[in-house]
C-alpha cells in the first residue's frame, strides 16, 4: 500500500492499530499481529509516510493495551473516536501539504476538532 502510494507520488498518512480488550476476540495471535504491524507503520514514516500514533490517542493512561473507554471492549467509544480524529488531523494536514495542497478550516489553518 505504501509502495503504491509512493509510486503514484501520493502522500499518505498511517496510524497504529487501536488496542482492544474483548475477551473472546483478544488472543496472543491478535496481540502479536499488532506488535508486528505498529513497528512497520513507524518504519514507513521514515520513508515519507506521515505517522500518527492513533493507538496512544485512544489508550487508557498508563495502559497502552486498553482503550480509554469502549462500549463493547472492542471499539473505541465516541470520545475515543474524537481523540483519534484530533490526533489524525495534524498528520493529515502534513500529508496534504506534502502532496502540494493545504488543509484549511474556514478562514484559517489549524485544528478544528478541539
Amino acid at each position: 500500500m505504501y509502495d503504491a502510494a509512493r509510486a503514484a507520488q501520493a502522500s499518505s498518512c498511517a496510524g497504529t492499530h487501536h488496542p482492544f480488550q474483548h475477551r473472546e476476540r483478544r488472543s496472543e495471535r491478535t496481540d502479536a499481529r499488532g506488535q508486528r504491524l505498529d513497528p512497520r507503520v513507524r518504519r514507513e514514516s521514515r520513508s515519507g509516510v506521515v505517522f500518527c500514533d492513533t493507538r496512544a490517542a485512544v489508550a487508557a493512561p498508563g495502559q497502552p493495551d486498553r482503550l480509554v473507554s469502549s462500549p463493547d471492549d472492542l471499539h473505541p467509544s465516541p470520545d475515543g473516536y474524537r481523540r483519534m480524529a484530533i490526533a489524525l488531523e495534524p498528520a493529515i494536514a502534513e500529508a496534504t501539504v506534502k502532496a502540494g495542497g493545504g488543509l484549511r478550516h474556514g478562514n484559517h489553518a489549524g485544528p478544528a476538532l478541539q
